[in-house]
């Protein structure tokens, strides 16, 4: 599974998700504006796709603490990671 990260909805992965389908990846779509809780573990991930917004990266936003663990917890897991603004 390879799971996206957004966090606006004019942010969403366009040609990013495109190509994922094109490629028949399966995707999960995580829309942290839309109230949805990013996952706590990759443990299911073959990919991790995080998307920007309107904040930085140095900003208290809500989902800042969940989003870092999510990215630590993939880099350990050595599962590719693609950071778009905010998300890289």
């Amino acid at each position: 599974m390879i799971q996206i990260v957004e966090h606006a909805p004019q942010e969403g992965p366009y040609a990013i998700g495109t190509a994922l389908e094109a490629a028949g990846l399966p995707v999960r779509v995580c829309r942290v504006w839309a109230g949805d809780r990013v996952p706590e573990t990759g443990d299911d991930l073959v990919g991790l796709v995080v998307m920007g917004g309107p904040m930085a990266a140095y900003d208290d936003f809500p989902s800042r603490s969940a989003d870092l663990a999510l990215l630590r917890a993939a880099l350990e897991a050595e599962i590719p990671v693609l950071g778009v603004c905010l998300g890289a």
